[in-house]
Parts: C-alpha cells; structure tokens; sequence
C-alpha cells in the first residue's frame, strides 16, 4: 500500500513559486525604497547642515562687527568721558584754588582785625575815653556783669559797644557749652561732635580776655562778625528795664522827680535875697483926669 501523505498535490507548487517571488519583489522595494528615504534625507540633512554652517559663519560675521563697532563706540565714549571728566576735574580744581585764595584772604582779614587794634597809630586813632568807661568796658565781658555796666553808664558809647559784644559772647558761651553737654552723651559721634562745639566755649573765651585787654586800653574794639551781630541787642532797653527793677517803677520815680524839682524851686525863691524895689512916681494927669477950669473960676 502505497503513503497517501507522501503524495502532494501538483496545483499547490505553482502557487508557492509565486508567493515567494512576490516577497522578494516586495522586499527589493521595499530596501529601493529605504535606501531612496535614506539618501533623500542624507541629502536634506546636508542641505540643512550647509544651511546651519552659513547662516552660523554670517551670525558669527554680524556678531564680530557688531561686537567691533560696539567696541569702538565703547572706546569713543571712553574718550569722551575722560575729557569731560578731565575738564571737570579741571575746573573743580579750579573752584578750589578761588575757594582756597578767597578763604586765605578772608582768614588774613580776620587776623589783620584781630591784630590792627595792638598798633600805636590804631590806638592814635580812638576816640578819647575816660578811666570809668575802660573800667565798665573791660567788666562787660565778664559774664552777668555787662549788665552792672550798661546800667552804672547808660549814656556811654564806648560801654555800650562792648557791654553788647560782652553779653553776646557770655551767650554763646553757655548755650553751646550746654548744647555740648548734651550731645556727649550719644556715644561716639555724640562725643565726637560736643569736641567739636567745645571748641566755641573755648574760643569765646579767648576772644573775651583779648577783648577785656582792648578795653581796657580804651580801644573801640570790634569783634569780627559778632559785633555785627550784637548790635540788634537792645542794651539801652535792658539799662532802663533793670534800672526801673531796681529803683522802682519809672511813674513813681517821675513823680517824685517832679516833687523833687518843685522843692528845689522853692528852696531856691525863699534863700533868695530880695531887693527892695523904689515907690512908683505917680503919673502926671492926662487932660482927661483934669478938672474943668472954667468951673473952678465960677
């Protein structure tokens, strides 16, 4: 008996023949068709890659000449600036040294005031002072004092001058050693700064025993900017005040000046000598006072 499972059929051959055929076809265009994909995107990456590389070599020409131009301007500017800053430099340099000749002219005016008054012809020059005024003068600058001199010599010029530069000093002198009292007590700037104030006390002091010495000497000695200033000080209302505290008020004390002056004129008439006075001659009769004569003859 013959296998019946060894005997394949004849027609299923053919059709395995071209089933294979078919693959391989589809296969070949399948690889033709990879390798043209593949190569047009070789191609595109190439062109996009040239592309990239020109436009990097231009960004890279434009970024240089920007950074180029940039840099010059940079360095324009950098000139510019440098003048403009030399030409500042110069002319604050400039400022100061007017600044420094002004100061050192105003510092040799101030000197020169303080040191004019010690010359014999300054002194030559004064006005002539008696020996009480120098006296209340030279007390004017002691503190509280000024104001016993101005009330013991109202009227005198010369007491007054310095009973104002006197008073101004003796404030400026406890206003600012007090001011600096007060300051010394925030720390170290505090400290640092009521140093600094200090030096005002310390200076009116010196200016006041220099003061007290001119004086003394019968000089009309003007303080340099204070004098100025102590002039708005009312010395003459200050000698009335104080003097009419201390006397009493001024509407009694003119009563009584006026009660005063009305004794003395009446002391003066009773110690009068009088001096007799001779009989009046009697008047000769006008034609008027004269009897009629023709009456008398009748």
């Amino acid at each position: 008996m013959q296998n019946n499972d060894n005997i394949k059929p004849q027609d299923d051959q053919p059709k395995t023949d071209n089933s294979v055929q078919q693959s391989n076809v589809a296969v070949q265009n399948n690889d033709a068709l990879n390798n043209s994909a593949i190569n047009q995107a070789a191609q595109v990456g190439n062109e996009v890659k040239d592309q990239v590389s020109n436009l990097g070599e231009q960004g890279a020409k434009q970024v240089a000449n920007l950074g180029k131009a940039g840099a010059d301007q940079v360095q324009n500017l950098g000139k510019e600036g440098m003048k403009q800053v030399g030409n500042l430099g110069k002319a604050g340099a400039d400022q100061v040294q007017n600044l420094g000749k002004e100061g050192m002219k105003q510092v040799g005016g101030m000197m020169s005031a303080f040191t004019q008054p010690l010359s014999a012809e300054f002194k030559q020059q004064q006005p002539p002072v008696t020996k009480d005024e120098k006296v209340y003068a030279t007390l004017a600058y002691v503190p509280l004092v000024a104001f016993l001199s101005i009330i013991v010599k109202p009227d005198s010029a010369y007491v007054r001058l310095h009973a104002r530069q006197g008073i101004l000093i003796s404030i400026l002198f406890f206003f600012t050693g007090i001011f600096a009292a007060i300051v010394s007590l925030f720390g170290f700037i505090g400290a640092l700064l009521a140093f600094l104030i200090g030096l005002i006390p310390l200076a009116c002091m010196i200016i006041g025993i220099y003061s007290m010495y001119l004086a003394l000497t019968g000089i009309w000695w003007k303080i340099p900017v204070l004098s100025s200033i102590a002039e708005v000080i009312p010395v003459e209302w200050m000698a009335k005040t104080s003097k009419e505290n201390i006397t009493g008020q001024a509407g009694v004390a003119k009563v009584d000046y006026d009660n005063r002056s009305d004794v003395i004129k009446a002391e003066k008439a009773e110690t009068t000598p009088t001096v007799p006075v001779a009989p009046a001659t009697p008047e000769a009769p006008t034609d008027a006072n004269q009897p009629d004569q023709s009456a008398v003859k009748k």
